[in-house]
C-alpha cells in the first residue's frame, strides 16, 4: 500500500526505526570508541552528527564489541534519509560494513 509506506519511510513521519549496524573502529579513530564505545556513541549520537544530509539524531540502545575490531550498535533514529545511519556512523569514525533495520514503530 503506498500510503502506509510513504507514512512509514517519509522523514517528515518521524516514525522510529532501529536499526542493528556492525562498524569497523576506524585507524586512528578516537580512543574512547574502542575503549568504551557505548557511552561515546550514545553521546555523539545525542548530541547530532553533521553528515552531507544536515544534522541527524541517533538514540544508541546498545554498543558492544565484537571480535576483530568490530563494534555492534543497535541505534534508534526518527528520520529516514536515504544512507543517513551510515554516514553518521561513519562521521564518528565507526564506518558501517552491515546494517539491518530491525523494527519500524
Amino acid at each position: 500500500d503506498g500510503a502506509l509506506t510513504h507514512k512509514l519511510l517519509s522523514p517528515r513521519a518521524a516514525v522510529e526505526k532501529e536499526y542493528v549496524a556492525t562498524c569497523e573502529v576506524a585507524a586512528g579513530a578516537d580512543a574512547a570508541l574502542a575503549r568504551t564505545p557505548e557511552a561515546f556513541l550514545r553521546d555523539r549520537l545525542a548530541a547530532g552528527v553533521q553528515t552531507t544530509l544536515g544534522v541527524h539524531v541517533g538514540d544508541v540502545l546498545e554498543a558492544r564489541v565484537a571480535d576483530d575490531d568490530r563494534v555492534t550498535v543497535r541505534l534508534v533514529v526518527r528520520e529516514g534519509k536515504h544512507r543517513m545511519v551510515r554516514r553518521m556512523l561513519a562521521n564518528v569514525g565507526a564506518p558501517v560494513v552491515g546494517l539491518r533495520r530491525e523494527r519500524f514503530g
